[in-house]
């Protein structure tokens, strides 16, 4: 959750109060938009693409209350703007780009999920892309949920297959949390 929060920070750091909650959202879920903003925000663009729409406007309501984001109204819009304590929350100087994750923690992560996946899928009788898509365990792999609520959040988690899995699935996760 550590590297979901920075990047919702450094976006709305970046954008510099110009921007209200629809934009940094399109942002963190790598959507098209002007050029300026594009540029401003390459290297978090996209960071939260595997999310919810939904989910990425819980985040940034959590951080209004939390104190970390603020907003300042501008006819019907609100701009979001960092407070003092979300600067004090950005742990890397914005000048650095770099992944959160490396490559190879990355490609570890997926397989490990996907070797998860194909014993509940065997255990289950099923082919494993019923048991969730390969675009769900990029999903897993980036959101890294530590709860069965945040699971829920998790694009391609529906409620059955939470409680289906959700327990088994979140050992597995917590495991690569702990070989990180």
């Amino acid at each position: 959750m550590e590297r979901d929060k920075q990047c919702v920070l450094r976006v709305i750091a970046k954008l510099g109060g110009q921007f209200g909650k629809t934009t940094t959202v399109k942002v963190l879920k790598g959507n098209q938009l002007k050029e300026e903003v594009q540029e401003i925000t390459r290297c978090e663009r996209g960071c939260l693409k595997n999310y919810r729409k939904e989910a990425i406007e819980q985040m940034i309501d959590q951080f209004i209350t939390e104190g970390l984001v603020g907003y300042r109204q501008r006819g019907n819009l609100q701009l979001l703007r960092l407070t003092s304590l979300g600067w004090e929350g950005i742990l890397v100087p914005l000048e650095e780009c770099s992944q959160m994750l490396d490559a190879s923690t990355h490609d570890r992560w997926f397989e490990q999920l996907r070797q998860w996946r194909q014993a509940q899928a065997k255990l289950n009788g099923v082919s494993p892309f019923i048991i969730c898509s390969n675009a769900t365990l990029e999903a897993l792999v980036s959101q890294r949920p530590q709860t069965l609520e945040a699971l829920t959040l998790v694009s391609g988690m529906s409620e059955k297959k939470v409680a289906d899995f959700g327990e088994s699935l979140l050992a597995c996760v917590k495991r690569l949390d702990t070989h990180v």
